[in-house]
């Protein structure tokens, strides 16, 4: 029994090591006049950011992007890594 309950201990570990917490955030400034560029920006937080596609919306026009830009930013808590990935 004591087997069980340390193997049982032991995945639940482990699956708290393999789960990611995801961030997403879109910002835009406060107000923009009809006609006025602006610049929106999609943030991910997380370990990795694989494959990230900017959505399209209606009625926009891309002047221009997306770029990517990675940040210097890493943290380290609980023995992860979190990075931060930019889209704007």
């Amino acid at each position: 029994m004591r087997k069980l309950t340390l193997l049982f201990i032991a995945l639940l570990f482990s699956v708290n090591l393999l789960a990611d917490e995801i961030t997403f955030t879109a910002s835009v400034p406060e107000t923009v006049i009809v006609g006025q560029q602006f610049k929106l920006e999609y943030t991910v937080t997380t370990q990795k950011v694989k494959d990230f596609r900017v959505p399209a919306i209606k009625g926009f026009d891309i002047l221009m992007g997306p770029n990517s830009r990675v940040f210097d930013n890493q943290q380290w808590y609980n023995g992860k890594v979190t990075r931060t990935t930019g889209i704007t």
